[in-house]
C-alpha cells in the first residue's frame, strides 16, 4: 500500500476531490461515494473531517514532507495546487482506498 504507484494513485484521487468542489466536505463526500457507491453517514462524515483535519496540520507544520509525498511516483505534480493541501487529500484517497468496504466487495 506504500508503492509508489499506489501513493501516486492516491495522489491523484486527491486531485480529483479537490478538484471536485472548493468545500472539504463536498469533496470528502464524493470521494467516500466514488469508492463505496454510497454516501458516508454521518459518524463516516465527522471521522473524515476530523482526519482530514489532522492531515492539514502535520503537513502545514512540515510542508517538505507534504512536497515529498506528492512527488511520489512518475506523473508530474500540479504546481498548482497547494502541495500541503493536495498532500492531505493524498492521504484521505490513501484512506479510502483502503477501506475495508473498498477492498471487499462482495
Amino acid at each position: 500500500m506504500n508503492d509508489p504507484q499506489y501513493v501516486e494513485a492516491a495522489r491523484h484521487f486527491g486531485v480529483r476531490m479537490i478538484e471536485h468542489d472548493s468545500n472539504p466536505t463536498k469533496r470528502l463526500d464524493f470521494g467516500f461515494r466514488v469508492v463505496t457507491a454510497r454516501p458516508p453517514s454521518s459518524f463516516e462524515k465527522s471521522v473524515l473531517a476530523d482526519t482530514l483535519k489532522k492531515y492539514l496540520a502535520q503537513y502545514q507544520q512540515n510542508p517538505e514532507a507534504a512536497k515529498k509525498l506528492v512527488s511520489v511516483g512518475e506523473s508530474p505534480v500540479n504546481e498548482k495546487l497547494d502541495q500541503v493541501e493536495l498532500a492531505a487529500y493524498t492521504m484521505m484517497g490513501s484512506l479510502l482506498l483502503n477501506l475495508d468496504e473498498t477492498l471487499n466487495k462482495n
